[in-house]
């Protein structure tokens, strides 16, 4: 199987604030099922769920490998609904899923 993957490097370290869970349990929502992996330096989630995502361990200024299942436009678009979540901590560099 073909993976699209991408590393994003977290501008802060990974914290919670009410948006930023509301957000990215809409956004997961919203998107397809395919297989979707997270690395970091603490070892690999496969097939995250939400809870999963949102217990990730993140320091500033870590790397994160995002893969997701496929080569198309909707692997694409899921690993940048992921990575814009992830790597910043601003809402408006946001991604919103849009297939």
């Amino acid at each position: 199987m073909d993976y699209t993957t991408k590393k994003v490097i977290c501008e802060r370290e990974w914290g919670l604030t009410a948006t930023k869970t509301i957000s990215v349990i809409k956004a997961w929502q919203q998107l397809p099922e395919r297989e979707i992996y997270l690395t970091n330096s603490y070892g690999q989630l496969n097939r995250p769920s939400v809870i999963d995502l949102l217990s990730i361990s993140v320091e500033e200024g870590s790397e994160i490998e995002i893969k997701v299942e496929g080569k198309d436009d909707i692997a694409s678009n899921i690993l940048e609904v992921i990575s814009s979540r992830i790597q910043y901590d601003d809402p408006s560099k946001w991604v919103d899923y849009n297939f």
